[in-house]
């Protein structure tokens, strides 16, 4: 598999996670992006809600905060 990284605050209006959904669907099957970090819930909770509707949970894998 390829990896992409996405590193940063979980902002649903100001990071372009919609962005990010797009652009996974785009991808070629062997593309994963895994997503490092949090936000607050309504956000978190909307952006996994997106990538659930959209298809992408095998695409995109979030690990939430990390540290180190």
């Amino acid at each position: 598999n390829q990896y992409i990284a996405f590193v940063g605050r979980l902002e649903f209006n100001s990071k372009g996670l919609d962005y990010l959904c797009e652009v996974a669907s785009k991808l070629e099957n062997d593309y994963k992006i895994i997503v490092a970090g949090s936000g607050r819930k309504k956000d978190e909770k909307k952006f996994k809600k997106l990538i659930a509707n959209s298809g992408l949970s095998d695409k995109i894998i979030l690990k939430g905060s990390l540290s180190g």
